[in-house]
């Protein structure tokens, strides 16, 4: 089997109650040649803006800015009053309000990030469950935003790419695509079978660059040089 040229590794659900398991996950990644990720942060968890708590994390965010990573925008809080969840799991939050309500929520995440300086480039709904009236809304405010089968570019391209759990290494084969996205949790650092597994798919990647959303987002503005030699449509 070929391996990808590029790898997308994207970590939900960033807030303060995740942040030790999230800090020990990405170490983790970083050791075993991770050096590029993406980072989904809830701006107010329980609609608490995530500057609020006192557990070191948007200190940490800059950090983690500083050195490669993309912090991104996930929601607002996270959160959904009705009992289906969307995609990995993760609760339809902007599925369940109606469409100025989902402007509204996602306009004071965005301002909440800004205000920590951690102005996000990208976003994604938790879940992947966007409302149709928003993508307009998305192409406007951010440099990219993803969509469960693909990063969508603000200029209007797309670079199609299928979110994948570790281990689901016969979808990306299946699929042919030069981009590998990875998908993982905070609780993935606790559970040692979905780290075992999480290695060996590393393993089975190996030699692909692991870059972030932002860098496949400025790299894609380059005609040129089109990121990881990935055709956008």
């Amino acid at each position: 089997m070929r391996s990808p040229a590029c790898l997308l590794v994207t970590i939900h659900g960033v807030e303060p109650a995740t942040f030790e398991d999230v800090a020990g996950l990405r170490n983790w990644l970083t050791d075993r040649g991770v050096e590029r990720a993406t980072l989904l942060a809830i701006p107010a968890p329980r609609l608490h803006p995530i500057e609020s708590a006192p557990s070191g994390l948007v200190d940490w965010l800059r950090l983690r800015r500083r050195h490669g990573d993309a912090v991104a925008q996930h929601g607002l809080r996270h959160w959904s009053s009705g009992r289906r969840q969307g995609s990995l799991g993760e609760p339809r939050e902007l599925r369940t309000l109606d469409p100025a309500a989902a402007r509204a929520a996602v306009h004071t995440g965005r301002q909440i990030l800004e205000a920590t300086g951690l102005a996000p480039r990208g976003f994604v709904a938790p879940g992947y469950a966007y409302p149709s009236s928003m993508r307009t809304e998305l192409r406007r405010r951010y440099e990219w935003w993803a969509s469960r089968a693909a990063i969508h570019l603000s200029h209007g391209e797309r670079i199609r790419s299928s979110a994948l759990r570790p281990g689901a290494m016969s979808a990306w084969v299946a699929l042919g695509t030069d981009l590998v996205r990875l998908e993982l949790f905070s609780s993935d650092y606790r559970d040692s079978r979905r780290l075992d597994v999480l290695e060996r798919t590393l393993d089975r990647v190996g030699g692909a660059e692991a870059i972030s959303c932002d860098e496949l987002a400025f790299r894609a503005r380059k005609p040129a040089a089109m990121a990881c030699g990935i055709v956008s449509a």
